[in-house]
């Protein structure tokens, strides 16, 4: 690992699927990840990590609104959405890769296109996820 100006680890590697990835800690402490995909040509954002103290649960609750398409169903770490973008799903007591930091829920309001036109609002979670229907 490398340190960057801020004192902060550097990781950096090719994932798999093509893509270069490097994550670092921006100034206030939280974990960035940047991913270089080789064929991409349109920048999005691919991931947010979710965390919650009950993955299955959590991933269960997205269905009423969104598509998953992953196999991997795990209870601590799993990947829920499609080929164009991923909710991170992981246990709040994870760390998060490649750093030691426990995973932490922060608040964030998420639009993405889904089955219907919807706001899904977790009871405890704060992720607001605003869904609409490609037309």
């Amino acid at each position: 690992m490398e340190r960057n100006e801020y004192n902060k680890d550097i990781f950096e590697g090719d994932m798999h699927g093509g893509c270069k990835h490097f994550y670092f800690n921006d100034p206030d402490g939280n974990n960035v990840e940047i991913i270089f995909p080789y064929v991409q040509k349109d920048w999005s954002v691919n991931e947010i990590g979710m965390p919650s103290n009950h993955v299955s649960a959590f991933a269960a609750f997205l269905e009423e609104g969104l598509a998953d398409t992953f196999q991997h169903k795990g209870e601590l770490f799993r990947f829920y959405g499609d080929e164009k973008g991923v909710f991170v799903l992981v246990h709040d007591e994870r760390p998060w890769f490649p750093t030691k930091h426990i995973a932490q829920s922060y608040p964030i309001h998420i639009v993405v296109s889904g089955k219907k036109d919807t706001t899904l609002q977790h009871p405890t979670l704060p992720y607001p996820i605003l869904t609409t229907v490609d037309t």
